[in-house]
């Protein structure tokens, strides 16, 4: 695999310093029946530290992309300056030389796949969905207000999400910004075959990028309100395609709480549509008031709380009945593990509460996950001389047997589990 991973690397790489992997997703250049995307989109690694990587590659010198250059470095110079934004796609490098364009971000996927693997067979969690357009739509308010742009691309194939479950925005293609007053890239806009496949903002239909020109205070911006409300009905049922206004009359699927909501973000009136900011202020006390979106913002101010109230927040993770899948192992649980190092004592049960925690939880993680960021805490907590941690260790222990060696059994917790109960005769 690795040989095959340097040689695709050496064939597609140009030398650049990142060894490719898998291929995620193809460019409409090479596989016009499967993607509207004009990038072509692998896992990859940093040959420098072996940090993972996604590559998004467009080819300069394939024919069928010359009418696509313009589009591909529009994205590649504002994704660059605009990554920073909080739910923007994170860049780590950009790469242009004459045969291609890289941009070189987080670990990511296509949210499609998202939709599509980890749901295969049951309807995608409604929570699930919501805590993903509440992240899309903040996202879009840093861009449409600190950013001073209009998106214009908002669709499924612009979306991304990274190992911790989070949604990324990318697809910044038609990014234009309104200080600029720019609009030569977003006039082409209809030459974009992500943007060929969906709903356009009836403002675009009948006048193109010049409404950009004569808005007045954020109408240009409520381009993108239009297309995230698109979007989102498309989320909620199951990936209909909408093609006409017309399309988005069945609400059945969408929460009842959103539904009223839904039409002020697609309302043809530029005027009466919501801004992505009204629609994120109404959501608050609404919609997006659930759960796992008060985890999600928690999380986010998690290092300014004392140890005490990250636990409070770690315990209410009991009540949410479905994470994104990756939530637990990279965001969650590198969290736990730092506060049980940092406890030095079992007073008032923290050190066990966390440990509970981490076993509860980590036991269905898969073994090489299990091993990484699991066992350590395991073998630590087997030292400890506390009879509330070796309850809970002994607890968990029929479950998480399997992804211990018969070694680390004999040299990592028997000796320790004998001085237990010599501790306790002891005492």
């Amino acid at each position: 695999m690795n040989f095959l991973q340097k040689t695709l690397g050496t064939l597609t790489g140009t030398s650049i310093p990142y060894t490719f992997g898998d291929k995620l997703m193809p460019s409409i250049a090479s596989d016009p029946n499967r993607s509207t995307s004009i990038w072509t989109v692998y896992e990859g690694t940093s040959d420098k530290d072996s940090s993972e990587v996604t590559i998004f590659e467009f080819d300069l010198k394939q024919p069928y992309n010359s009418k696509y250059v313009q589009f591909a470095k529009n994205a590649l110079k504002r994704l660059r300056s605009l990554s920073l934004l909080p739910g923007v796609l994170t860049v780590v490098d950009t790469i242009e030389n004459d045969a291609h364009l890289y941009i070189i971000t987080e670990r990511v996927r296509p949210l499609e796949d998202m939709l599509d693997l980890d749901f295969p067979e049951e309807s995608i969690p409604s929570d699930i969905l919501l805590l993903g357009i509440y992240q899309i739509a903040n996202a879009l308010k840093f861009v449409n207000v600190e950013g001073s742009s209009v998106h214009g691309n908002v669709c499924k194939s612009s979306i991304f999400v990274n190992q911790s479950g989070e949604w990324k925005l990318g697809g910044f293609e038609l990014l234009a910004n309104l200080k600029e007053r720019d609009f030569s890239t977003i006039s082409m806009a209809n030459q974009l075959p992500s943007f060929q496949d969906s709903l356009v903002p009836p403002e675009f239909k009948n006048n193109g990028a010049s409404f950009l020109t004569s808005a007045k205070g954020n109408q240009a911006s409520k381009f993108d309100s239009f297309k995230l409300g698109v979007l989102l009905y498309e989320l909620f049922t199951s990936g209909s395609k909408v093609r006409e206004i017309g399309d988005m009359t069945n609400l059945h699927s969408v929460p009842r709480s959103l539904t009223s909501h839904l039409k002020k973000l697609i309302n043809q009136s530029v005027t009466v549509r919501y801004s992505i900011e009204q629609f994120i202020k109404v959501g608050e006390t609404s919609f997006f008031d659930i759960g796992l979106i008060s985890i999600h913002k928690q999380f986010s101010e998690l290092a300014l709380k004392t140890n005490e109230e990250k636990i409070e927040i770690f315990q209410s993770l009991e009540e949410i009945p479905v994470l994104p899948k990756g939530c637990f192992y990279y965001k969650i649980l590198p969290q736990l593990v730092i506060i049980f190092s940092q406890i030095k004592t079992n007073e008032n049960n923290l050190q066990s509460m966390i440990l509970f925690l981490i076993l509860k939880n980590g036991i269905s993680l898969q073994p090489e996950q299990f091993s990484s960021r699991v066992k350590p805490v395991v073998f630590k907590a087997f030292t400890l001389p506390d009879r509330a941690i070796r309850i809970t260790l002994l607890n968990a222990l029929p479950d998480m047997i399997e992804n211990i060696t018969n070694y680390e059994v004999q040299d990592k917790i028997f000796p320790n589990l004998i001085q237990g109960f010599n501790d306790t005769n002891d005492n």
